[in-house]
């Protein structure tokens, strides 16, 4: 005869050492850490006190972020070589597929790999190719200056701007 149970069978929580292994792993499968805390049910400051206090967690955490980052960075090759698969719908029924390549992805690995060769490049200097130089003009003297240039001569400088009256 078996015995009735009026409570459910409770499961004991991981202890300390299981979380960080599970922690771990999912970290080194992810790079996320708020995902690797829920899949070790552990709340995300438990994990960074861990992680202040234990030199070898410490250790750990980074060498499961590195190889979560080289998986990341495995896929982000294979949608920019490889492609990924998208159907493609004619009146809600799928009636194909496409496969679409993403330049974006590729664009940013090779600015992370080879960012000499591949960042943005801009540039400001100053005459012959010094330093800008600053000068403090004051506001008159900009003025008149922003006047000059947009054509309206020096004079527009010393009258007060016309106000439009509305109906």
């Amino acid at each position: 005869m078996a015995i009735a149970r009026t409570m459910k069978q409770r499961k004991e929580p991981p202890d300390e050492q299981e979380q960080r292994a599970i922690f771990l792993k999912s970290l080194a499968k992810t790079a996320n850490v708020s995902r690797s805390c829920v899949a070790a049910k552990l709340p995300r400051t438990l994990a960074y006190e861990w992680r202040n206090t234990d030199e070898v967690f410490a250790a750990d955490w980074d060498k499961a972020l590195e190889q979560g980052i080289d998986a990341l960075e495995d896929e982000v090759t294979r949608r920019g070589k490889d492609g990924v698969l998208k159907p493609q719908f004619y009146k809600g029924n799928v009636c194909g597929h496409v496969r679409e390549y993403s330049d974006t992805l590729l664009i940013f690995k090779l600015k992370g790999w080879r960012p000499d060769r591949y960042r943005e490049r801009l540039e400001h200097t100053g005459r012959n190719g010094g330093p800008i130089e600053t000068v403090d003009l004051g506001l008159i003297e900009a003025a008149r200056r922003i006047a000059f240039v947009f054509g309206r001569g020096l004079a527009a400088v010393n009258e007060p701007p016309a106000l439009e009256q509305k109906p």
